[in-house]
């Protein structure tokens, strides 16, 4: 009698082990995206091509391309349009990240194309890096390319 018991209760501790060990998993599968987002985002970006726009020095300030710096633990972005330094909030889970909140200062720069560049990364929604680079996207269009700064 004793054994019928029992039976029902080491089922109920058994099922209490999986959940455990799965809810573990999870918490691990968390932590290793948080890990993949900081070792392919956190560095220093320069962009190297827009939409719509070239990236050359009739575009953008004497050789001064725009660049930002991505902190994908503190949620949070800075960089520099060409003309106008920015900062910023950016969320990241997996391949997706997206800004918001940018903060910029308001410098007047003749022909910059800092307009059309600030709409495209309020466009954002996912990425995906390729060595050296990180191409940014909108859907599936890629809409911003940045290589790697030294």
């Amino acid at each position: 009698m004793k054994t019928k018991k029992a039976i029902p209760f080491l089922l109920v501790l058994f099922a209490v082990v999986l959940i455990q060990c799965k809810s573990s998993q999870n918490s691990a599968d968390s932590n290793q995206e948080t890990f993949d987002a900081q070792k392919d985002l956190r560095e220093n970006w320069t962009l190297e091509w827009m939409e719509g726009v070239a990236v050359n020095d009739s575009n953008f300030t004497e050789n001064r391309y725009p660049y930002f710096e991505l902190y994908p633990l503190q949620d949070s972005c800075v960089g520099h349009t060409s003309c106008n330094s920015y900062f910023g909030t950016i969320a990241v889970d997996s391949n997706k990240i997206s800004f918001s909140n940018m903060i910029l200062t308001r410098k007047a720069c003749a022909g910059v194309k800092e307009s059309e560049y600030v709409a495209l990364v309020n466009r954002v929604n996912n990425y995906k890096r390729e060595g050296k680079k990180l191409l940014l996207f909108d859907g599936e269009t890629q809409i911003l390319r940045y290589r790697k700064s030294y």
